[in-house]
């Protein structure tokens, strides 16, 4: 239900999302490469500071604990890897 549905959109939809327009944006010359990098990583991280988003919206503290538990549960590995390779690229 509702926690699969914010895994899906925090650590599926807002990455590729942000990673897609950090592309565009460092192409571009908008924004260099490293902030492109950074901004990838932190979109990577664990939904810990939405928990305060999501109780107002009508889910309930459960869900958001199971949802802030699984997400930095996945997150965090993937953050470690995605900063080991950025730093080898841009270091």
């Amino acid at each position: 239900g509702w926690v699969k549905r914010i895994l899906i959109l925090t650590m599926i939809i807002t990455p590729i999302v942000v990673t897609i327009s950090c592309v565009i944006l460092s192409i571009s010359g908008i924004i260099s490469s490293v902030w492109a990098a950074v901004l990838i990583i932190n979109s990577i991280l664990p939904i810990t500071s939405t928990n305060m988003f999501l109780i107002p919206y009508g889910i309930d503290k459960r869900v958001t604990a199971l949802s802030v538990t699984w997400s930095t549960f996945f997150s965090i590995p993937i953050f470690v890897v995605l900063l080991y390779v950025f730093t080898v690229l841009f270091g």
